[in-house]
């Protein structure tokens, strides 16, 4: 999975969250449990970008 959609489902994920908050307030356990999910999610993009920045920025050609 690329960063870009791991950032548009972050979004959606935060949305749905911030959504059932207003709806069921913060300690509601949907509420608790989507934020989990997000949690989830924004630790797999940590992660991912952490993974990322480690490679190198190209591999060099040899004939270069």
């Amino acid at each position: 999975m690329d960063l870009e959609k791991i950032e548009q489902q972050i979004e959606q994920e935060r949305r749905i969250l911030n959504q059932m908050a207003a709806e069921h307030g913060i300690r509601d356990h949907r509420v608790i449990d989507q934020s989990e999910q997000l949690d989830r999610i924004l630790d797999s993009y940590l992660q991912y970008k952490h993974r990322k920045r480690r490679e190198p920025a190209h591999k060099w050609n040899e004939n270069c």
